[in-house]
C-alpha cells in the first residue's frame, strides 16, 4: 500500500506539471554577448544564434515575434541576419532594446534528426558519437534515443562550440518553441549583471521541468527571486558562460564524442542530485562524466521561470504538445537490433553496452560466414572479455502482436534474432499442449549462435577453450513474441538475471500446466508467492547453460508440449546435482510476468518511464509482460501496452504507426512504411471502398454520408467504390452518382434484397477476388468530415483492422469496445473514457480534480465497428468472419469475434478528428434535426 501510494505521490507531482520532455529536434537559439566584469554593458557585442530546420519557417516565425514581442531584437540594420529570406522588421529605437547585451540575431539551419543518412553524415562531419555506441539509449525511460534527440545533443553542441570558438562571455540558448513571459529582458539582464558577467555562476536555467518536487531548493538571491536547481529536464531556454561551455564540451571533447540525452546531460554535471539515489545506469553515466568540472547553476523557482513553452491546442481545448524529438523513430534501426549482439564490460553488466551491429553475418543470418580476420570488431570481443546479449523469439508468420513486440524491442533498443520466421508451423493449434515446434527451434538457434561465435576463435592458440569461454559469457533470452511486451532495455535484463545467481532463469505463473499432477514435487511449492510453477514463455540464462538444459532435458517432438518439456528439465535438474545444471523460476516477477492468474488491479503502470509495478510481488519491477492464457489476459496486455510510453503519444511518447524501424529490416516491418510516398509515384495502393447503407438515415444525411467519402485527398484513381443497399433504400434520386462522380476509378451499386451479414462477406470475397491491397469498409451512418482519413490509414495500418474513432454527438457512443466481456458484449472500462475523450487523467485512480493528460494513440482494442481499413494480408481471415455463435443478428460483434479467435489484433486511432456517427436509432425523417448544429468534440 506505501509503495502504491508513494507512486501515485510521484505521479502526481510529476504530471501536475502537464509537461513532458521538449527536446530539441528542429531549433536551438543562442543570444550572446562579450562582456567582462568591468565592461559597460551598453556597449558590449553580443548575438543572437537561431538554429532552425528549413522545413520549420512556422517556428522561426513564432520566435522571432516572441522576440520582437518582448522587445529583444536591436534596432539595428543588421539586427536579423539568415541563409534564407525573411520577413522580419526592425523595431524602433526604444529606451528598453537599446541597452541590450546583444547586437544581432544569426539564423542558422539545423540538423535534422528525421532524416537518418542526413544525421549520420552530420555526425562524421562533426565528430560526434553516442554513449555506448548503437545502443545508446535515453537514460531516464530506457527506451532507444531518437533521431530527434540525436540532433538535439549535436545543435546544443554546436551552439557551446560557437560560444569557444568566439570567444563569448556568455550566451542565452533558447529553443524555437520558447515563450518568452512579461517582462523577460528586464528579469533576465540583472542576473547577467550580478551572476553570469562577474563568473559567481556558470549557468542559469530560465526555463525547466524539476523531477525532485519534493525537494527544497537553496535560496540564492531573494531580491531576485534566484534558487540553486534541483534534478531538472529541459533545454527549452538557459544561460551558459564561455567557462561552462568549455566545460560541457569536455577535455578532449567528450561529451560530443560520448553523447547522451542533453538535458539528462546537464544536471549530472551540476551534481544536482545525490549521485546514490540515481538508478544504476544513471550511475554508471554520472560516473563516466566525472572528469568535468561542476557547474554552478542558478534558476528561478518553477512557478516563475521567466520562459514557458509554446503549446498547440486540439479542438476539444486539450493542452498538448507536438515534439518533433518524441515523434523522430528511435535512433537504432531494426537492420541493426535484428542483426547485432550486446555487449558490457565483463565486471559491469548493468551498464549501458554497446551494440556489435556486425555480428548481422556472422551470428544472426543464413549467410555464410565471413573471414573472421576482416571482423575486427569481434575479434576484439574475444579479448575484451565482453559479456554478450540477445534475445530470441519464434514467429513463423507476422501478425499485429508480432509487429507490437518488434517495437517494443525498437524502442528499448533490445537486439532481436527471429526464429522460424516464414516457415510452416508445426506445433500444434495451441488451444491446448503444443509448441514442442518452439523447443526445436531454438535449439537450432542457438546452435547456429555457437557457429557464428567459433568463428572468433579460429586463430586461438586453443580453439575449444575459447568457444567454451564465448558460451559462457554470451547471454540469451528467449521469449513469446505473438503475446508480449518489453518495458525496458537489456542492461535491465542482465542485472535482474545477474541477481538471481543461476543457470537458467524461467518465468514463473500460479499455475502447474499442463500436468497439474507434478505440484507436488516443485521445488518452489513451498514459497509464499503466487508464482511458483514454471512457464515457458520466457527464459534466460548463457549459451552455455542453455545448451545444457537441452542435454538434460533429450529429444523433442514438435507435437510435443514446450511447457512440460522444460517442466521435466527443471525436476531433473533439481533432484539431481550431478547435473551442474541450475534453473531458477522467476518467482519474484522481477524480469518475467506472466499475466494469466494476476489481476489488473495488481499492476501500477507508471507511463512515463515505460514502468509496470506488480503490487502482488513486493512492488517487482519485470521487463517482460506476457498475456499467456485465454483471450482476456491478451485485453490484459492489451490494456498495459496501450499506456507504455513506448506506445501512446504524447510529449515524450512514441507514434505507434511510424517509425517503427527501417524498410529494408524485413519483410514484416516493411508494410509499415510500403506506401509512405505512394503520392510521389505513379502507383498507388489499390483500394476497395465498400459503402454498405445498413441504416435508413434519410437523404440528407445520405448525401452528408457520400460527400465525406468523396473528399478523400487519396488518389481516386486507385479506388473502387462498391455500394451494397441489401434493403433497396431509396439512392434519393441518384446522389451517389451525382455527389461521387467521376473521382474514383469505378463505381458499382448492389440493390439485391440480401442480410447485412451477406452483403458484407460478399464485399470481403469481391476484394480477395480483385486483389486488392486494402479494403476500406464504412457504413452509411458515418461522416468522414477528414479529408486525409483514408490516407492516414492506409500509411499507418500494420497488420490489423484498424478503425478511426467516430462518436455520436453529445454521445460516448463511438465505433469500438475497449473490453468485451467473456461472451463477447461492451464490458465499461475506464480506459474507453480516456481514449474517447483523448485524455486522460493525471491521476490514476480516475480522479478529475488535478486536471488531465493528452493520450492520443493507435490503442489496440476488443472490437472495431462501422468503418475501419483491412490490409490483403488479413482478408482471408475476414471469410465467414460475420458468422458466430450467439451473435446472428449481430454481424459486427460476430466479427470481433472472430478476430479475437484469429488473432487479428483491432486497433483504434483517436490521433485526430475524422468524423462522426449519425445516430442510426432515430427515424429517417428526423435524422437530419438530431444531426445539426453539433460536431463530435462536444463530448
Amino acid at each position: 500500500h506505501n509503495r502504491c501510494s508513494r507512486i501515485r505521490s510521484q505521479r502526481l507531482q510529476r504530471m501536475r506539471l502537464q509537461v513532458a520532455h521538449a527536446l530539441l529536434a528542429s531549433v536551438v537559439v543562442a543570444a550572446c554577448c562579450f562582456a567582462a566584469a568591468s565592461a559597460t554593458y551598453s556597449t558590449i557585442p553580443g548575438r543572437i544564434f537561431a538554429i532552425n530546420l528549413e522545413r520549420r519557417p512556422d517556428r522561426l516565425k513564432m520566435l522571432m515575434e516572441e522576440l520582437q514581442g518582448a522587445d529583444a531584437i536591436p534596432p539595428t540594420a543588421d539586427a536579423v541576419v539568415a541563409s534564407r529570406p525573411l520577413n522580419i522588421s526592425v523595431p524602433e529605437p526604444t529606451e528598453q532594446n537599446s541597452q541590450l547585451l546583444w547586437n544581432k540575431v544569426e539564423v542558422v539551419d539545423a540538423i535534422d534528426g528525421a532524416d537518418p543518412a542526413a544525421l549520420k553524415t552530420a555526425m562524421k562531419r562533426l565528430d560526434v558519437g553516442l554513449l555506448g555506441g548503437l545502443n545508446a539509449w535515453d537514460q531516464s525511460s530506457g527506451r532507444s534515443l531518437t533521431g530527434g534527440e540525436v540532433a538535439c545533443a549535436m545543435s546544443h553542441v554546436v551552439v557551446w562550440q560557437k560560444i569557444v570558438d568566439s570567444g563569448i562571455a556568455f550566451a542565452i540558448v533558447l529553443e524555437d518553441d520558447a515563450h518568452l513571459t512579461e517582462g523577460f529582458v528586464s528579469r533576465v539582464t540583472p542576473v547577467l549583471k550580478k551572476y553570469i558577467l562577474t563568473g559567481e555562476f556558470d549557468f542559469v536555467y530560465l526555463a525547466r521541468q524539476p523531477k525532485q518536487l519534493d525537494k527544497q531548493e537553496p535560496v540564492v538571491d531573494g531580491d531576485l527571486d534566484l534558487v540553486e536547481p534541483q534534478y531538472s529536464w529541459w533545454t527549452l531556454a538557459y544561460v551558459v558562460s564561455l567557462k561552462a561551455a568549455k566545460a560541457l564540451l569536455g577535455s578532449n571533447r567528450l561529451y560530443p564524442r560520448h553523447l547522451c540525452v542533453v538535458d539528462e546531460f546537464l544536471p549530472l554535471v551540476m551534481h544536482s542530485t545525490d549521485l546514490m539515489s540515481l538508478p544504476q545506469e544513471r550511475q554508471s553515466v554520472a560516473m563516466f562524466y566525472r572528469s568535468i568540472p561542476r557547474l554552478r547553476a542558478l534558476s528561478w523557482p518553477y512557478l516563475k521561470l521567466p520562459v514557458d513553452m509554446q503549446w498547440d491546442f486540439h479542438v476539444q481545448g486539450t493542452m498538448t504538445y507536438n515534439s518533433d524529438v518524441s515523434r523522430a523513430p528511435p535512433y537504432v534501426t531494426l537492420d541493426a537490433l535484428q542483426h547485432g549482439l550486446f555487449a558490457w564490460p565483463k565486471n559491469d553488466p548493468g551498464s549501458t553496452g554497446r551494440l556489435l551491429d556486425r555480428m548481422s553475418n556472422l551470428v544472426l543470418s543464413q549467410d555464410p560466414l565471413p573471414d573472421p580476420t576482416k571482423t575486427t570488431v569481434l575479434s576484439n570481443v574475444v579479448h575484451k572479455g565482453e559479456l554478450l546479449f540477445v534475445l530470441m523469439t519464434v514467429a513463423t508468420d507476422s501478425n499485429g502482436g508480432y509487429l507490437r513486440f518488434l517495437k517494443s524491442c525498437h524502442r528499448f533498443g533490445v537486439p532481436v534474432r527471429t526464429l522460424g520466421f516464414r516457415t510452416p508451423w508445426q506445433g500444434g493449434d495451441m488451444t491446448g499442449p503444443g509448441g514442442g515446434h518452439k523447443v526445436n527451434l531454438l535449439r537450432d538457434g542457438l546452435a547456429q549462435l555457437e557457429e557464428g561465435l567459433s568463428a572468433l576463435c579460429v586463430h586461438a592458440l586453443d580453439r575449444k577453450s575459447c568457444l567454451d569461454d564465448l558460451r559462457a559469457r554470451t547471454y540469451v533470452m528467449f521469449s513469446d513474441s505473438y503475446d508480449v511486451v518489453l518495458t525496458d532495455a537489456p542492461h535491465t535484463f542482465m542485472h535482474s538475471f545477474m541477481m538471481k545467481h543461476t543457470d537458467v532463469l524461467f518465468s514463473a505463473e500460479p499455475f502447474c500446466w499442463p500436468e497439474p499432477h507434478l505440484k507436488d514435487v516443485y521445488p518452489t511449492r513451498h514459497i509464499d508467492s503466487p508464482y511458483k510453477y514454471l512457464n515457458s514463455g520466457g527464459f534466460m540464462g548463457s549459451l552455455k547453460s542453455l545448451q545444457r538444459m537441452f542435454e538434460v532435458g533429450g529429444p523433442c517432438k514438435h507435437s510435443d508440449d514446450d511447457q512440460a518439456y522444460y517442466t521435466h528439465a527443471l525436476l531433473r535438474a533439481a533432484k539431481d546435482s550431478s547435473l551442474n545444471l541450475s534453473i531458477t523460476l522467476d518467482t519474484t516477477t522481477s524480469l518475467f510476468l506472466p499475466l494469466h492468474g494476476t489481476q489488473e488491479t495488481d499492476l501500477d503502470v507508471d507511463r512515463d518511464p515505460s514502468r509496470v509495478y506488480n503490487l502482488a510481488a513486493d512492488d517487482s519491477r519485470p521487463s517482460v509482460l506476457h498475456g499467456n492464457g485465454p483471450y482476456y489476459m491478451k485485453e490484459m496486455l492489451n490494456h498495459l501496452g496501450n499506456l507504455l510510453a513506448w506506445n501512446y503519444l504524447h510529449i515524450r511518447g512514441y507514434h505507434p504507426g511510424r517509425g517503427a524501424g527501417s524498410d529494408a529490416a524485413a519483410a514484416i516491418v516493411d508494410k509499415l512504411h510500403r506506401y509512405e510516398h505512394y503520392s510521389e509515384q505513379l502507383v498507388c495502393p489499390e483500394v476497395l471502398l465498400s459503402l454498405v447503407r445498413a441504416y435508413d438515415t434519410g437523404c440528407q444525411l445520405w448525401r452528408k454520408t457520400l460527400a465525406g467519402i468523396a473528399n478523400q485527398t487519396y488518389p481516386g484513381r486507385c479506388v473502387s467504390v462498391f455500394i451494397s443497399n441489401p434493403y433497396r433504400l431509396p439512392d434519393c434520386d441518384g446522389a451517389a452518382s451525382a455527389i461521387l462522380g467521376s473521382k474514383f476509378r469505378s463505381i458499382e451499386q448492389s440493390n439485391t434484397v440480401q442480410e447485412v451479414r451477406q452483403a458484407r462477406e460478399n464485399v470481403v470475397q469481391l476484394a480477395i477476388e480483385r486483389k486488392v491491397d486494402f479494403l476500406f469498409s464504412i457504413d452509411s451512418n458515418v461522416v468522414l468530415t477528414n479529408s486525409e482519413t483514408l490516407e492516414w490509414l492506409v500509411r499507418d495500418n500494420a497488420e490489423a483492422l484498424l478503425a478511426p474513432m467516430v462518436t455520436r454527438k453529445r454521445s460516448m457512443w463511438s465505433n469500438f469496445m475497449y473490453s468485451t466481456t467473456e461472451d463477447g458484449y461492451f464490458e465499461d472500462h475506464k480506459h474507453y473514457d480516456w481514449f474517447v475523450n483523448r485524455q486522460m487523467p493525471i491521476e490514476e485512480d480516475g480522479s478529475h480534480g488535478d486536471g488531465f493528460y493528452p493520450l492520443e494513440s493507435e490503442a489496440a482494442v476488443s472490437c472495431v465497428n462501422y468503418v475501419f481499413i483491412c490490409p490483403a494480408d488479413i482478408l482471408p481471415k475476414l471469410r465467414g468472419g460475420y458468422t458466430y455463435q450467439g451473435f446472428d443478428d449481430l454481424p459486427d460483434l460476430a466479427l470481433c469475434s472472430n478476430m479475437r479467435d484469429r488473432h487479428v489484433m483491432m486497433l483504434i486511432t483517436n490521433m485526430q478528428t475524422w468524423g462522426y456517427l449519425l445516430d442510426e436509432t432515430v427515424p429517417a425523417e428526423e435524422a437530419h434535426i438530431v444531426d445539426e448544429g453539433h460536431d463530435n468534440t462536444d463530448l
